[in-house]
């Protein structure tokens, strides 16, 4: 792997929703790059500039970028806090009791991560998903990927990525938009109607001399479950 000149000078740093805003022409051109590439479907332009807009409208919206020395984007990652247990409907996988219940601050779903070709396996992908989850008060974040995507599952599992397990896509999910599914829209069809993708997790750090138990993170702070649309 030839190693970049300028690697050590990437900024890779947490965003607003303003700076956002004003790249959104080179986040959308960047992501047709990363994700016009099979087996993943991009979105149109327009359709991804939906995507962007909806999402900046949503207040609980994260988003890191990294540019290169010469302030050129390379790379993105940007998500949502969930607030309702839609994003798990479908899940095959059985998991512990609650696991899916989503309250306020409990979960982060991470939409989009894409980084330009030419940067690839620099670890610009780590800091990005390192820088925006840090700027989180989730107690966990979530994502979904295609599961013939070997390269990329590699790279959640050697970053903290637990895989939760294989999910039908829902059928409110499953047209062209992709609000809250990331990467899963583009699902392999291997049975009739249905989209399969790989949902994954990756929780805060335990605390020292805690006793390791399933992946469902923290337990619920209280009994108040806020409904809303995921």
């Amino acid at each position: 792997m030839a190693i970049l000149a300028g690697v050590s000078e990437v900024s890779v740093r947490a965003v607003t929703g303003g700076e956002v805003a004003a790249r959104l022409e080179a986040i959308s051109t960047l992501y047709q790059q990363t994700f016009a590439v099979p087996p993943n479907v991009a979105e149109s332009p327009a359709e991804h500039r939906a995507t962007m807009l909806s999402l900046l409208a949503n207040p609980t919206f994260g988003c890191a970028l990294a540019a290169d020395s010469n302030g050129e984007l390379i790379g993105f990652a940007y998500g949502r806090t969930l607030t309702s247990d839609r994003w798990w409907e479908g899940l095959r996988t059985p998991v512990p009791e609650g696991f899916t219940t989503e309250w306020d601050g409990r979960t982060f779903a991470v939409i989009d991560i894409g980084i330009s070709p030419r940067w690839r396996r620099h670890h610009i992908g780590t800091r990005l998903m390192d820088t925006l989850l840090a700027a989180r008060p989730e107690q966990r974040a979530s994502l979904g990927m295609i599961p013939a995507l070997e390269d990329t599952a590699a790279f959640y599992a050697a970053t903290g990525w637990e895989l939760v397990g294989r999910q039908d896509s829902p059928r409110m999910l499953a047209g062209p938009h992709r609000y809250s599914m990331s990467t899963c829209e583009t699902w392999e069809l291997p049975e009739a109607g249905k989209r399969l993708g790989d949902k994954y997790i990756r929780c805060r750090p335990r605390a020292r001399g805690s006793t390791p138990g399933p992946v469902r993170c923290a337990p619920r702070r209280s009994t108040r479950t806020r409904r809303g649309r995921g």
